[in-house]
Parts: C-alpha cells; structure tokens; sequence
C-alpha cells in the first residue's frame, strides 16, 4: 500500500555523511585558502547529506491528516499515530539543526586561520554527531514503523467488503471457496480441541 522510503539508524547515517564528505575537495590561491575551502565543502556536504536524508524520510512518509479514516485508523492500530508524528517531527527538527549547524561553522572556518580550521571542522563533526544521536531512537522507530506500514494491503474504502471471522476450524475457509472465486489459505490448526474437565475435589 505505502511505497516508504528507506530509513537508516544513526550509525549508518552519519556513515554516509561523512563518507560523502572524505571525498569533497577544493582548490584555493594557497595552501591555507584550499584548507580553508576544504574543511568548509566537507562540512557543507557533512551537513546536506544528514539535512536531505531526513527530509526524505519526513517527505516519504504519508500524510495522515490526508489518509481516508479506514487507513488512518488501521496506521494508528499498527504504530500509533500519535508517536509516528513524535519521531517525524524528530527528524524534521534534525535536518534543520544540521543545516543550521553546518551553515554557522563554514561561515567560522571562512575567517579562521591555521590549526583552527581543522579544529573547527571536527567540532562540526561533533556537533552534527550529537543531532543525529539525539534522534538516533526516533530513527530506530520510524524504522519500525516503515516494516508494518509496508504490510498494509491495498483495499478501496469505497468498494463494500465482507470479512469472514470465527475460531479455528468451523469452516471459514469452505465457506469462502462455496460461495466465491476465492482460494484463502488453510493453516494447520490441531484436529482436536482439549476439552475442559472440572478438577476433582480430594476428599
């Protein structure tokens, strides 16, 4: 039913931020102008990949203020929608403290000179470890949410459809093949039911 996108979990998110950014370069009049440039496109790329990666995973999702009641309930039956929106509205305020984040220190590493450059770069690292960390539990649950919504079927509200329920073998399945087209799938379920027996009083 919902075509989600992939989440990945913390670790793995700041492993393609700054594997992204070990390979940005840049060039410059002189040797602290390209380190200068350097340390700021890694930064930049550090930070746009964490922002567009969470955008993505708040875009992808659906939107349940527009889904029909049917889906709207069944979603909050599986991962309740109330927290769906917690762990969202997490990774939304994550892509916007990054791109904060790593606008402000590629502004400070443009005016900064020798050792402070790479010093700059790293506290940027840190920074953006700290917001993906901090959300790092909300990511775990969205991606647990995306396992259970993929397994929604596709059902159109506006089509009338009968649900057959009852106990193990009384015959839903056969009742279902008498009177339709369809073929449902038999589990095996034990022949015989326990029956109850009163416990017997010791005298």
């Amino acid at each position: 039913m919902f075509e989600l996108p992939s989440v990945l979990d913390g670790p793995a998110l700041l492993d393609k931020a700054f594997g992204r950014a070990a390979k940005a370069t840049a060039t410059g009049p002189d040797r602290v102008a390209r380190a200068r440039n350097l340390a700021a496109a890694r930064v930049k790329v550090a930070g746009l990949a964490i922002e567009s990666t969470l955008r993505g995973v708040v875009k992808g999702f659906p939107s349940l203020g527009r889904l029909p009641p049917f889906y709207r309930e069944l979603v909050d039956l599986l991962v309740d929608e109330g927290q769906l929106k917690k762990h969202l509205g997490a990774a939304d305020w994550a892509a916007d403290r990054s791109a904060t984040i790593a606008r402000d220190y590629r502004r400070r590493i443009g005016r900064a000179e020798g050792k402070s450059i790479g010093e700059l770069r790293q506290e940027a690292y840190g920074r953006l470890s700290s917001v993906v960390k901090q959300v790092a539990p909300d990511l775990d649950a969205l991606i647990q949410a995306r396992r259970a919504l993929r397994k929604i079927p596709q059902i159109d509200p506006d089509v009338p459809t009968i649900v057959v329920a009852g106990y193990p073998n009384v015959g839903k399945s056969s009742f279902v093949r008498a009177v339709s087209t369809g073929r449902p799938k038999i589990a095996d379920y034990p022949s015989e039911r326990r029956r109850w027996r009163p416990a017997r009083s010791r005298p």
